[in-house]
């Protein structure tokens, strides 16, 4: 699928995760009555090739958003497919290219403290 062919949607309060690692998170968080709210700290990662990355956030004008059912709302909290690459702000995957929003601010804390930059690399993050 070319880069042109790929749906375009936009994502904020985003923050990348370890796949593995949020999955886990999701696992224990679950039974936690306020699931939806919590941050998955334990799963923030970096965009450096080390392990397979998804991108968590709140979704906007997403597809899969039905305004009759309302099974899915603007807003609502996903976790995409594994990310194939990031170019400018833009963070692509599969059959996405999603456009980057406000960064989570439990992830640009987790970030700074790290003294690292989630995209990995050594320039200031956006």
């Amino acid at each position: 699928m070319e880069k042109m062919d790929k749906k375009r949607e936009f994502i904020n309060d985003w923050a990348f995760v370890d796949e593995f690692k949020f999955n886990t998170w999701l696992a224990q968080s679950l039974h936690s009555p306020d699931y939806k709210k919590l941050v998955p700290i334990t799963a923030f990662a970096v965009f450096d090739g080390t392990c397979t990355i998804c991108l968590f956030g709140r979704a906007s004008n997403d597809s899969r958003i039905n305004p009759v059912i309302g099974s899915f709302k603007d807003g609502n909290r996903i976790i995409t497919t594994s990310i194939i690459g990031v170019c400018d702000n833009e963070v692509i995957t599969s059959n996405t290219i999603y456009t980057l929003g406000e960064i989570n601010e439990h992830y640009k804390l987790w970030c700074e403290t790290n003294g690292i930059n989630p995209f990995g690399k050594n320039d200031q993050m956006p």
